[in-house]
Parts: structure tokens; C-alpha cells; sequence
């Protein structure tokens, strides 16, 4: 989720590069859990079976020599999600998305962290929601934290950078707290760090 394109226009090369692009990503070689499905994927996997014309603009690598903003190196990660940026199932239920997707943890104390730009000219959707990161669970389960764009819809406030977690967790209610202000936000990199001990006892945080 950083922003910053060039010759990796398509979705797979992204996927590709990012495995060997420590300027993009680093650490992912120790997430074991499941050798098989150790690997980075995009969402909705849909994307993938779209004319790549039409959605080269959803995920790109880009250099700082081309006048993108990156954070640390000389590249970064480019997302843009278009009205109608839809596919599979986010099609059929009025979502539009794209998303990079590392798996798995199991019952283990982690440490996470990723850089992230928003643009001074980002536009605000609120109160539709804008979701900027996620830990989410196995199978259909709701996510554990989500990362947004926006507070509650109960509330009367978009922009900034607002943290939700679900009610299963202790202390969660579902209702987002502000992390950042709108101002703290757009047009400057702000970096995140969630040390998590993910686990179905008490001992977790």
C-alpha cells in the first residue's frame, strides 16, 4: 500500500517482482505456516482473468527518478482503484477493489509494518467505506482489524486514518477510532507497526 509506474504494468509481473524487490517488500519468507500458499496473490483474484488493458492501472511499481513519491529505496507500490473496478464477486456485490494478500499466521506473535501515501488530491467517498489494510481470518470469517479511510457510518467524519476491530476480539465493537487526522494524512508518508499475538486464548493482544 505505498505509492509509486513503469515497464511492471501488469498485475503478474507486480506479483512477480515483489518477491525479490526489498524496496516493495521484505520479510515475507517467514511466513511458513503453509509452504504451499506462501506466496503473495492478488484480490479478487478475478483481476487476473480481465483484459489486461483494462486494469494495468490498478497495480504498479514505480521509481522515484520518474517523480513518484517513495518511501524507502528507489521504488514503490502504486495502487488505483476506477468506478467500476470490479471483478468476480466484488462485481455482484457493489464493491470495487484491489488488494495484495500474504498468507498465513498461526498462533504466533508477529510484527507488521507498512508504509502508506495518500495523495493531497485524494478524494473522500465517505460515507462508503475506503479500507486501507486488513488482518483478516480464515475462510469467511470478518476480519480481526481493519484500516480505514473514514469513521463509522454512524459518524459524520471522512479522511484521516481510522482503525475498526470486530466484536469477536475483547474490547472490540466495531466502531473505528481515529489514528490520524485528514491533515496528517494526505500528501506525507505515514508508517505503521502492529506487533499482534494472534492466538484463541486469553494471553492474545
Amino acid at each position: 500500500m505505498l505509492w509509486s509506474s513503469y515497464s511492471f504494468a501488469g498485475v503478474e509481473e507486480v506479483i512477480k517482482e515483489i518477491k525479490k524487490n526489498k524496496d516493495l517488500a521484505q520479510g515475507f519468507n517467514k511466513v511458513k505456516e503453509y509452504d504451499k500458499r506462501n506466496n503473495w496473490r492478488v484480490t479478487n483474484y478475478k483481476i487476473l482473468e480481465a483484459d489486461k488493458n483494462t486494469r494495468k492501472h490498478v497495480l504498479q511499481i514505480v521509481k522515484k527518478s520518474e517523480g513518484y513519491p517513495v518511501r524507502f529505496g528507489e521504488e514503490s507500490l502504486r495502487f488505483e482503484v476506477r468506478a467500476g473496478d470490479g471483478w468476480g464477486w466484488d462485481a455482484r456485490n457493489d464493491r470495487e477493489r484491489v488488494e495484495l494478500t500474504i498468507c498465513c499466521v498461526n498462533k504466533k506473535t508477529t510484527w507488521t509494518a507498512w508504509s502508506l501515501y495518500l495523495p493531497d488530491d485524494h478524494e473522500i467517498i465517505f460515507p462508503a467505506k475506503t479500507m486501507l489494510a486488513q488482518f483478516h481470518n480464515d475462510a469467511d470469517n470478518p476480519p480481526a482489524f481493519t484500516f480505514q479511510n473514514q469513521s463509522d457510518t454512524r459518524g459524520n467524519e471522512g479522511g484521516g486514518y481510522w482503525i475498526e476491530v470486530d466484536h469477536y476480539i475483547d474490547g472490540g465493537n466495531n466502531i473505528p477510532k481515529k489514528l490520524l487526522d485528514i491533515s496528517e494524512m494526505n500528501g506525507k508518508w505515514n508508517d505503521v507497526l502492529v506487533n499482534a499475538k494472534w492466538t484463541h486464548k486469553d494471553d492474545g493482544f
